[in-house]
């Protein structure tokens, strides 16, 4: 039924679904984007199937971000007891606020987003049915477009996640992966930088081929 009455809306209102639609045609560029990791803490993702996963590909788009000038932001949800972010992503330029509220956006990271003027926000983080999908509709509604790097996301049960990614990209965020997005952030091979991200591409495969490997001796 939900099918059928999506299409009937197609039908009826073509050229509002047409504009709707047009979110995923955004790229994010380096000077729109901002990259935001969702409390990736030490004894937070001890339950998270993919944890090591979603680390892996954290660091790689905070590495690529550092060396694209893009601003990286992280939240802790309540350290004393989640411990602090992964020693991977506790970075110098990484700016870190602690939080007991599930989303992302306090008084103290709102604020900070305003202040960088970003309009495109990457992000990664735990867990995806809870913190990431609050983060998510906080920055909708607050008109930013969300690129929600799915393999950077967990949460402790599969259905959990694949129910709020599906949420997600209902409401408006573009799915895509880490990868995806730094060749669009890119977007050409001849950028300054690029030789510079190669390395880290080149890194980011071998960690999950290692982290494939290692799940797959358990």
């Amino acid at each position: 039924c939900l099918w059928f009455y999506s299409d009937l809306v197609r039908m009826a209102f073509p050229s509002a679904v047409a504009k709707a639609g047009n979110k995923y045609l955004r790229k994010p560029t380096i000077q729109s984007s901002i990259l935001l990791l969702c409390d990736i803490q030490s004894k937070f993702g001890v339950n998270l199937p993919n944890i090591e996963r979603v680390v892996s590909s954290s660091k790689f788009l905070m590495q690529c971000s550092f060396a694209l000038n893009i601003p990286v932001i992280a939240t802790e949800q309540y350290p004393k007891a989640f411990g602090k972010t992964r020693e991977e992503l506790a970075q110098s330029k990484t700016m870190i606020f602690e939080k007991t509220k599930f989303s992302m956006l306090t008084d103290e990271v709102s604020k900070k987003l305003e202040e960088e003027k970003r309009e495109d926000v990457i992000l990664t983080g735990i867990e995806g049915h809870i913190c990431v999908l609050q983060t998510t509709l906080d920055l909708l509604q607050k008109g930013y477009t969300v690129h929600l790097c799915v393999d950077a996301v967990d949460s402790q049960r599969s259905t959990d996640k694949e129910i709020a990614m599906h949420r997600l990209s209902q409401s408006g965020a573009i799915l895509t992966t880490s990868e995806s997005v730094v060749f669009q952030l890119l977007s050409d091979a001849k950028h300054p930088k690029f030789k510079e991200t190669q390395q880290f591409v080149k890194d980011h495969i071998a960690d999950i081929k290692k982290i494939e490997e290692d799940k797959s001796k358990l």
